[in-house]
Order: C-alpha cells, then sequence, then structure tokens
C-alpha cells in the first residue's frame, strides 16, 4: 500500500517482522495460517498511531493524491512484486490454492484495503464484518480446486 512510502524504516521493519512471519508459521494449518495473517495485520494497523491517523477520513486518499504518480506507481509495482514472490512461497509448501500468483495477491490487498473503509461500514461492526471476509477468504484461498 502507498502508506509504506510515508512510514520510517524501522516502523517497516516492525511490519515486516510482525506481520509477513505470520505467513510463514509452521504450526498452523493453512486457512488458519491465513486468517492469523489478516488478523495480524489488522491488528498492527489498530496499534500503531501513525497507520490508525493514515486509514481515517479519507488521509489515505490525500496522501495517494500528494505523491508524484511515477512514485505511486513504482512502489505498487514492488509491493506486488513482493507479494507475488511470497504467494509462490506458500503455493510451493501447499499453505494455498494453485491459483494465479497475482490473482491472490491482488485478494490479499483487497482484503487489507478494507480498512479504509472502516468507519463507512460502522466501528463496532467492522471487526465482526472483517472476521467473516477473513474466514470466507482464508477458506477459498487454501481449497485445493
Amino acid at each position: 500500500m502507498i502508506v509504506w512510502l510515508e512510514v520510517g524504516d524501522s516502523e517497516k521493519e516492525e511490519v515486516k517482522k510482525t506481520v509477513l512471519n505470520e505467513l510463514f508459521r509452521e504450526n498452523l494449518s493453512p486457512k488458519e495460517l491465513l486468517a492469523s495473517f489478516f488478523h495480524t495485520s489488522f491488528q498492527f494497523v489498530e496499534e500503531n498511531p501513525f497507520l490508525q491517523r493514515v486509514f481515517q477520513d479519507g488521509e489515505h486518499e490525500r496522501l495517494v493524491r500528494k505523491l508524484p504518480k511515477h512514485i505511486v506507481e513504482e512502489f505498487s509495482k514492488e509491493y506486488t512484486e513482493r507479494g507475488i514472490h511470497a504467494v509462490n512461497i506458500l503455493i510451493e509448501r501447499g499453505v494455498l490454492s494453485k491459483e494465479e500468483p497475482q490473482v491472490i495477491v491482488g485478494i490479499m490487498q483487497a482484503v487489507m484495503r478494507m480498512r479504509l473503509y472502516k468507519e463507512k461500514i460502522g466501528n463496532d461492526v467492522f471487526p465482526k464484518v472483517m472476521d467473516k471476509i477473513i474466514e470466507y477468504v482464508a477458506e477459498g484461498l487454501t481449497k485445493e480446486k
């Protein structure tokens, strides 16, 4: 996400350790692993004051509009490539179903962007909505076709 452009290097490393490590845990079933990744990601945003601010009141859109288009495109490409690499590893390990990695990354990005709509969905119901979305996505992405 574009948010990463505004996050300091130390915070980026903390996110990588906290969130990305969830994708490579060995002690969970595929569905639990993917659900844990999403839940950890959302929890990280909820506990990080900078990220909370970015995800409120249209701030994300304002940040994106202020950045030069080529920087946004470069970052998006890099972010997607890293995601594809991680997804390919998870497909090889049998965690994710054999789908196009770009599609899986797109689905994961869409789930993560749901946080941008927390206030519109409603702060009280949002956690329940996300739990269901995460459950359905984790189930769908881990089923063998």
